[in-house]
C-alpha cells in the first residue's frame, strides 16, 4: 500500500452505516492516492494504479507496479552513508542554526545562569521575564525561519547535485546506483507535501508556491491553484 486509503465502512441501500470485508490477494499493490472501498475483493496479483479505486479494477495492469513507491529499489547503503547522510545532516544543522545562534546569544546575557544552588533558584530562573522573550523567539524561529532554510538548502542540492529528472525507456530503465540515489535523496530533503513546511506559511493557493516548484525543476504554468493536492 502506497499512501492509499482502505475504507471498510460504507452505506447500504437503506442509508445504514455498514462495515464490509475487504480482501486483498497476495502479490497485490495499491498505488498512491487510490481508494479501496468496503466489500472490495482484489484478486491475486492485482496492481491498482495511482489515483484509482477498487471500482476501477478493469484498469488494473501489471505495469502499475512500477508506480508503487514501497516496491522501488533503494540505493546501496554505502552511497547513502557516504553521500546521503552527510547532506541530510548538513541540512539539519543549517535548519537549526537560527535557534542555536539565539541560544548562544541568550547565554551571553547578564541574567543567564549556568548552575543553580537550589531548586528554587532554578524555578526563579525559568520564570525570568527576559527568558520568556527568548522562548517565544525560539518558537517563532522554528516555525518561520527554519522551514525556509530547509527548503532553500533542498533547492540548492536539487539544482547542483541531484540535477534534472529525465524520463527513461520502460524497456531499458536506468537502475544504476546514482539514479536510485537521486529520488531517495530528494524525498528526504523534502519529506512532506508542504515543501518543508513553507506552504503552511504562504498558503497553497498563492502563486509563490508555483515559483517554488519551478525552482525545484517542476514545469508549472500560470494561475495554478494548489488546494492540498
Amino acid at each position: 500500500l502506497d499512501n492509499a486509503t482502505v475504507r471498510p465502512f460504507a452505506m447500504d441501500s437503506r442509508g445504514c452505516f455498514t462495515l464490509r470485508k475487504i480482501q486483498i490477494g497476495d502479490n497485490s499493490c495499491v498505488c498512491a492516492k487510490s481508494v479501496i472501498a468496503g466489500g472490495a475483493t482484489l484478486p491475486e496479483g492485482t496492481c491498482v494504479g495511482p489515483l484509482s479505486s477498487s471500482h476501477e479494477l478493469c484498469d488494473a495492469r501489471p505495469e502499475n507496479r512500477a508506480h508503487c513507491r514501497p516496491l522501488r529499489a533503494l540505493p546501496p547503503l554505502w552511497l547513502k552513508v557516504l553521500c546521503g547522510w552527510p547532506i541530510l545532516l548538513l541540512q539539519r544543522a543549517l535548519t537549526l542554526s537560527p535557534v542555536l545562534l539565539l541560544m548562544v546569544h541568550m547565554a551571553t546575557t547578564d541574567w543567564y545562569v549556568d548552575s543553580f544552588a537550589s531548586v528554587q533558584d532554578g524555578v526563579e530562573y525559568i520564570a525570568t521575564p527576559e527568558r520568556m522573550g527568548y522562548l517565544f523567539g525560539f518558537i517563532i524561529m522554528h516555525r518561520t525561519v527554519c522551514p525556509c532554510l530547509a527548503l532553500a538548502y533542498a533547492i540548492v542540492v536539487k539544482r547542483c547535485i541531484i540535477g534534472v529528472f529525465k524520463p527513461t525507456s520502460q524497456d531499458e530503465p536506468n537502475v544504476s546506483s546514482w539514479q536510485l540515489f537521486r529520488p531517495w535523496l530528494l524525498g528526504r530533503l523534502i519529506p512532506d507535501a508542504h515543501l518543508c513546511g513553507v506552504t503552511k506559511l504562504l498558503g497553497r493557493h498563492y502563486d509563490a508556491i508555483s515559483a517554488l516548484y519551478r525552482l525545484l525543476g517542476v514545469k508549472v504554468g500560470k494561475y495554478v491553484y494548489w488546494p492540498g493536492s
